[in-house]
């Protein structure tokens, strides 16, 4: 049985396309991992955000003061990633039924690089405000020398006085390393990592869940309570396939289609440092 019949435009609902492609990129991508996910189905995600009335210690068959919540809405729009990849007729002819889940895997790893990159920046040319266009988070005043996990202590300290938990570290690759090689004192080879193996890699600094990616900016360290960074999932992912645009070179073309929305409802919930290189 050929691949074409396998993946046809039409032939894979919105689930199978999520187990093919949606499910693997929210696995792969760093971001994903460090924030609360939310499903959505329209053209915007809509998150309330409340702020709390008011109560007070009242006397026994005295009237109670009446407060009301504000309720307020974060709206973030939902921004596309797309891809576009050919592969050989004969390849689809083989109709291998592993090819579908190496398209898959494929289209996943693209969808979880772009969407970390366009989280972790500033701004991104059609894509979702990231980390580093917000406005009002939690910072240190000085770059950090990283020669122990006082900084990082004193930022989630930050955090945890604006009412959050902090409860995930992201950093660049390189700052890991330098956090990995922390010891407890001059001479002594204890770790200053904690070692827990239901950790994303495998350890925790300060209690924090350490996540690394490459697409966090360069000398750069985030901390968040992660219920207050939300990556909004659209649930009308794409995954077709078409020998039209390709039919002169004998080839196939897939397009993969993820849409998502990232929004931050609590600058305060962020701390945010910058290492000495």
């Amino acid at each position: 049985m050929s691949m074409i019949r396998s993946v046809n435009p039409g032939a894979l609902k919105p689930d199978e396309v999520a187990g093919y492609v949606i499910e693997p990129a929210l696995k792969a991508s760093v971001f994903a991992q460090a924030a609360t996910q939310m499903p959505f189905a329209s053209a915007n995600l809509r998150i309330p955000k409340v702020q709390d009335g008011s109560a007070a210690w009242t006397a026994e068959g005295t009237e109670i003061g009446v407060s009301d919540a504000v309720i307020g809405e974060i709206v973030a729009p939902a921004k596309a990633i797309k891809s576009l990849t050919f592969l050989s007729n004969e390849l689809v002819a083989d109709g291998n039924p592993g090819t579908l889940d190496l398209i898959g895997n494929g289209a996943a790893r693209e969808i979880a690089a772009q969407l970390d990159l366009a989280a972790f920046g500033a701004t991104t040319e059609h894509g979702p405000a990231g980390i580093e266009s917000v406005v009002g988070t939690q910072a240190l005043a000085d770059t950090s020398d990283l020669a122990n996990l006082d900084d990082i202590k004193a930022l989630i300290a930050q955090v945890q006085a604006s009412g959050y938990s902090p409860d995930v570290l992201v950093a660049t690759p390189a700052v890991f390393a330098r956090l990995a090689v922390l010891k407890e004192s001059a001479g002594s080879n204890r770790d200053l990592l904690q070692p827990d193996a239901t950790a994303a890699n495998g350890y925790r600094v300060a209690g924090l869940n350490i996540l690394v990616s490459k697409h966090v900016e360069e000398n750069r360290i985030h901390i968040w309570d992660s219920t207050m960074v939300i990556l909004g999932v659209r649930q009308d992912a794409e995954l077709v396939t078409s020998t039209d645009a390709a039919f002169s070179s004998d080839r196939t073309s897939v397009r993969a289609v993820a849409r998502f929305a990232i929004a931050f409802p609590a600058p305060e919930a962020i701390g945010s440092l910058t290492v000495a290189a």
